[in-house]
């Protein structure tokens, strides 16, 4: 079978963008402005089948979103802070590792990542994980489901222009987490209200980080800065492990098969695995396709929590859930349909200041991207490409 032929005629203000799914059925056509030609840079994509893409994206799903509650198990017996203080460094490693021969970030660059990462995955992770001794992993998944508007609200209060509609679903997304907060048993709060107050407060931290993050200054190797923020927050968690006396051999003489495979699975499937599949997506699928992560990955936490872990759910979680979902799913297809395609990743050495990186962590992948015309509001990374296929693009000069 062959596609038809794509015909495209461009304005004069560029860039222009054509996506083809056939590189030799793609005709560009420009009308004549005084002065002006036309200059086609190409950069061509590799086709993926739509069924090998559908099989990332639930592997994404599955990583992602059995994340919290391999987080619960882990907590289970493992100490916290240390427990996640050694799946980041081991992380870390790796990840520094797969970074040689890229692009190093300038020593500018390095610092706004660390204190990035100490935001991430000190602040947001490791507060996380610390609340998730007490709270249910249901209850953390819909608590951790609000990120993306936590972003949203944070770039607003910082100077962004936020649309009316927008803070129209902050408000709803936001009520929902009340509903699901005072309605929630003692059951899921595990008798310990100050567990649901930090688990709030992380998805605020986790935001703080990813907005700094989209803020480091030129285009960074998206590897090389998540190992980067990897690294800086996992050492400042083990500081904090030591300090708190969790690194006794004895605290972890009773760790159990169960909590050291949550750990071993946290590692492997959840910052590796589920990284290499995030940015294997960026480069190839839609970004409406790949930003669905954002709310249905807490909708697999919640389940497994309930099915697997036998973690009760109430009415609350259900009508709260639902709003804070629906808010969340509602700002992405806002956004997809505001915003103007973005380069592609292959074309990073002249993207504009801030472009996307994000940081590797169980909790969620969240980063924002910015460009000249664009501050970052977003809540979840857009992906470079919005369409699979060839794009060839057209820049009046």
């Amino acid at each position: 079978m062959r596609w038809p032929r794509l015909t495209a005629t461009l304005g004069g203000g560029g860039p222009n963008r054509v996506m083809c799914q056939d590189r030799e059925a793609c005709a560009v056509h420009t009308p004549a402005y005084a002065g002006h030609g036309v200059e086609i840079e190409e950069d061509v994509i590799r086709l993926r089948r739509p069924d090998r893409t559908v099989l990332l994206l639930v592997a994404l799903y599955a990583c992602w979103g059995s994340a919290i509650p391999a987080m619960k198990l882990m907590v289970d017996t493992v100490p916290p802070v240390g427990g996640a203080a050694l799946v980041f460094l081991l992380a870390g490693v790796v990840l520094a590792g797969a970074a040689r021969g890229r692009p190093r970030p300038t020593r500018v660059q390095l610092r706004h990542l660390a204190v990035a990462g100490v935001l991430l995955l000190v602040g947001g992770q490791g507060l996380a994980t610390v609340a998730l001794t007490a709270v249910t992993a249901s209850l953390g998944a819909i608590l951790a489901a609000a990120i993306p508007l936590w972003v949203v609200l944070l770039s607003g209060l910082t100077g962004v222009r936020v649309s009316v509609a927008s803070w129209v679903r902050l408000v709803a997304g936001f009520g929902g987490i009340m509903i699901v907060v005072l309605t929630a048993p003692d059951s899921a709060i595990g008798g310990a209200p100050w567990a649901v107050a930090a688990f709030c407060v992380a998805p605020i931290l986790w935001a703080a980080g990813s907005l700094l993050t989209a803020n480091v200054g030129r285009p960074v190797d998206r590897v090389a800065a998540s190992a980067v923020q990897v690294l800086a927050g996992g050492a400042v968690l083990l500081l904090v492990a030591l300090s708190l006396g969790e690194l006794d051999p004895t605290r972890w003489s009773d760790v159990s098969w169960t909590s050291a495979g949550a750990a071993v699975y946290l590692l492997v499937f959840d910052s590796l695995v589920g990284f290499m599949l995030y940015t294997r997506l960026l480069e190839s699928a839609p970004a409406p396709l790949v930003s669905t992560y954002a709310y249905v990955t807490p909708l697999v936490g919640a389940v497994i929590g309930a099915t697997v872990l036998h973690e009760a759910l109430w009415a609350g979680a259900f009508a709260g859930g639902a709003l804070v979902l629906g808010a969340v799913a509602l700002e992405l297809r806002g956004r997809g349909t505001d915003h103007h395609p973005q380069p592609s990743s292959r074309d990073t050495a002249t993207e504009p200041p801030g472009a996307e990186t994000q940081s590797a962590g169980p909790m969620s992948q969240i980063s924002c991207r910015r460009t000249a015309a664009h501050q970052p509001t977003e809540g979840i990374p857009l992906p470079p490409c919005p369409v699979p296929g060839e794009v060839r693009r057209c820049r009046a000069r």
